[in-house]
């Protein structure tokens, strides 16, 4: 092969193979709805590999799949954790992170791709039972931005969520997670449609990131678990783009590639 042919194959191919003559555009990047009683995701973008949801130490203790879940979602069963899962026997939200932390008080899944995401958004619904005596607080993390408190990211909805700490939800739930499937629709109270925000940079051009979600009580020091602290979560939603080759170009290069061997014989 000569120069000047290698020198307009070569660019070409390297386009090919790297994808990046366009952006193919999803919203949906991964969604766990906790349909047919699995922890894995019922539907992903076709470039990424979403990991079953997976929970830590103390949360695997006690959690499990409900049939309570929003029917105005279309799903037939939310996750929970209670009692143990959740208890850290601590007065506030820094002690209690870093005991949830250390315990285990979380779930967490892994998105990757092979190529590059820039995610937007991870949503979903959260609420506790009627009968929870304490506090709930829910936070998320990400292995990208650190797992530590002062690391929380952002979570800009639901806005009745308290201003001096948007990331954190109370679940000062006016109803309860019960009122769900008895035909009230999607009220999850202050955790319904929760959104943290992934539009910033440590999130975009990313091939794999993992997502932890804390859920732990306060007010129970010195306290033991008690079954009756229940939080559940439905519909965990992450969205942006995914960088992929377009089928259309790489049609072209692939046609344009016999007649440029052609022209040089």
């Amino acid at each position: 092969m000569s120069q000047p042919t290698f020198r307009i194959l070569a660019p070409l191919a390297a386009a090919l193979l790297t994808g990046t003559f366009s952006s193919a555009r999803a919203d949906l990047i991964a969604h766990y709805a906790f349909d047919g009683a699995t922890l894995d995701p019922s539907a992903t973008h076709p470039s990424v590999a979403a990991g079953t949801l997976t929970p830590g130490a103390a949360f695997n203790t006690d959690d499990g799949l409900s049939a309570v879940s929003t029917p105005a979602d279309g799903g037939s069963h939310s996750y929970f954790g209670r009692g143990t899962s959740v208890h850290t026997a601590t007065a506030d939200s820094s002690s209690g992170f870093t005991a949830a932390n250390s315990q285990g008080n979380y779930f967490e899944f892994t998105l990757s791709t092979g190529s590059a995401m820039d995610l937007t958004s991870l949503g979903f619904d959260t609420s506790k039972n009627a009968f929870n005596l304490h506090s709930i607080r829910i936070l998320v993390t990400s292995d990208i931005t650190g797992h530590a408190y002062l690391n929380r990211l952002n979570m800009t909805a639901p806005a009745t969520v308290d201003s001096s700490l948007a990331d954190v939800i109370e679940s000062q739930v006016a109803g309860d997670i019960s009122d769900a499937p008895a035909g009230l629709g999607s009220n999850w109270g202050n955790g319904d449609n929760a959104l943290v925000n992934l539009n910033v940079p440590a999130f975009q051009g990313v091939s794999a990131v993992t997502f932890r979600v804390y859920a732990f009580t306060l007010g129970q020091v010195g306290g033991t678990a008690n079954v009756a602290n229940v939080v559940r979560f439905d519909n965990v939603v992450v969205n942006g783009t995914v960088a992929v080759p377009e089928p259309a170009t790489a049609g072209l290069i692939l046609l344009a590639l016999p007649l440029l061997l052609r022209r040089r014989r």
